[in-house]
């Protein structure tokens, strides 16, 4: 191992769509509305974290995602995170989100998908 790696452990990314209008995310997720309303709050993409990683010297860097209620836009999002991940060369290591009180074993499910599908860990349990 490398002492002198630089690892980055927790950076969240937001898919192009949230980035480009977060306005109906903020309106339809209220865990997101707290968190990322203010639009000051700076939304950003695993390319753009490519970029920063570059500048600042740093060798890798854990991305996730967030922990949405609604279940089609959590499993898309943790799609994205995984094939970032896969697509940067190492760079980028996978964790994926879930929502605890999803109804059924949906959230266990996700969770198991998501490993299975190549996520290096889960690393977000959406607790708001």
């Amino acid at each position: 191992m490398n002492a002198d790696r630089i690892i980055d452990i927790h950076t969240h990314v937001q898919p192009p769509e949230v980035i480009n209008d977060r306005k109906p995310f903020v309106a339809s997720e209220p865990d997101f509305k707290t968190l990322y309303e203010n639009p000051e709050y700076r939304l950003t993409g695993s390319a753009e974290v490519l970029e920063q990683m570059d500048e600042c010297g740093v060798d890798a860097s854990a991305i996730l995602g967030f922990a949405w209620r609604n279940p089609e836009l959590l499993r898309k999002h943790n799609d994205i995170i995984i094939t970032d991940a896969a697509a940067s060369g190492n760079r980028l290591i996978g964790l994926t989100c879930i929502y605890p009180f999803a109804n059924g074993n949906s959230a266990a499910d996700e969770a198991g998908r998501t490993l299975d599908a190549g996520a290096a860990g889960i690393g977000e349990v959406g607790l708001y």
